[in-house]
């Protein structure tokens, strides 16, 4: 009743919804590669999906599900498991987002017409092109949208710390290096970002699926959270770098048919 009551504000307001399962403890989201989990997750997305899409149906085209957040994402990251070595699990998350489209659709009203979106593999961009070969269906034409997140290079966007591996990226884009850093960016950079992008556009948007970007950010580096005490930290370097990577992205994403949603949480 309270998502309800929240999204009717933003419908009154000419505002568009995207109502997903962001997180709920990762039940779907940590399980796709668990052969032995899969009848269950079937089950309880089946009976959360229809209950929702019952309870929104008479809402119109400002709303739109999606059925997942980031599926696998936190089972693939530091490479602990692949959707390549594991193309099982890439038809589990499929089949988890077919029982989202068909527990929707069944409900009827607006549901038979809403816009619905499925995730890429771990919402990544390069699993998604190259092992997302199958897709999710749907009964209504011209109604399915596609979901990757954008976070990279990781040591950019999200690293907190310096490891044994790596440094932390503290300035990013090729005006924004600073003489002699050991936290200049040493790859991910525009021309990564074109790249990345443009397999988007050749794999969905060319074939007329749309394309969002449910995420996109880099963390805040300051002189109170840096773990690196050899060099002096530049904050308006760091910050220059970090409005231009927010431009690039929106650039990039935009001129690729692919609709950029920057993740801003307070911080």
């Amino acid at each position: 009743d309270r998502v309800k009551e929240v999204v009717g504000y933003c419908v009154d307001n000419d505002m568009y919804v995207v109502l997903n399962s962001h997180w709920d403890t990762g039940w779907l989201e940590d399980n796709i590669f668990d052969a032995s989990k899969e009848s269950a997750i079937v089950a309880e997305q089946k009976a959360i999906w229809t209950q929702i899409a019952k309870a929104f149906k008479d809402f119109d085209a400002h709303l739109i599900f999606a059925g997942c957040n980031e599926p696998g994402m936190n089972e693939t990251s530091g490479g602990v498991k692949s959707w390549e070595k594991t193309p099982s699990a890439v038809s589990r998350l499929v089949k988890y987002e077919q029982t989202f489209i068909d527990a929707v659709r069944a409900t009827g009203g607006n549901n038979a017409q809403r816009c619905l979106v499925f995730q890429g593999l771990g919402t990544d961009i390069s699993n998604t092109s190259d092992f997302m070969t199958n897709l999710p269906t749907d009964e209504a034409s011209d109604r399915l949208i596609a979901e990757i997140h954008y976070y990279e290079p990781y040591q950019w966007a999200l690293m907190e710390e310096d490891a044994g591996w790596g440094k932390v990226f503290w300035y990013w884009g090729k005006e924004n290096h600073k003489d002699g850093s050991a936290h200049n960016a040493t790859w991910g950079e525009e021309s990564w970002v074109e790249s990345q992008f443009a397999k988007m556009k050749k794999r969905f948007v060319d074939n007329g699926i749309p394309v969002i970007v449910g995420e996109f950010s880099s963390r805040v580096q300051t002189a109170a959270t840096r773990d690196d005490k050899t060099e002096e930290f530049d904050e308006e370097l760091h910050k220059k770098s970090r409005a231009y990577f927010n431009e690039v992205v929106t650039r990039v994403a935009k001129n690729n048919g692919c609709a950029p949603f920057y993740w801003e949480t307070g911080s």
